[in-house]
């Protein structure tokens, strides 16, 4: 069973703003989130509704999981000094 993905507008701004071999790096996240949306590595994030994280080098992608449409939704994606602001 296999997840297809969406993008929140403000993720698609910000990994647009990244250098290409860290985007490259982040679509094989992307991925592999679609094939297992809580791979090893995956956290669920504590005091937010439900979002879950996943470390990709210096980078983090905090998205959501909607299970009843087998929809990973990417929330945001930025470096790790940055991302949690």
């Amino acid at each position: 069973m296999s997840y297809s993905l969406e993008f929140r507008p403000a993720a698609l701004k910000e990994l647009k703003k990244l250098p290409r071999d860290v985007s490259d790096q982040l679509h094989e996240v992307f991925e592999l989130l679609k094939q297992n949306p809580r791979p090893p590595g995956c956290l669920k994030m504590k005091g937010s509704s439900g979002h879950w994280r996943i470390r990709s080098g210096k980078y983090r992608v905090i998205y959501d999981i909607l299970d009843s449409l087998l929809i990973v939704l990417i929330v945001d994606v930025g470096h790790r000094k940055d991302i949690y602001n």
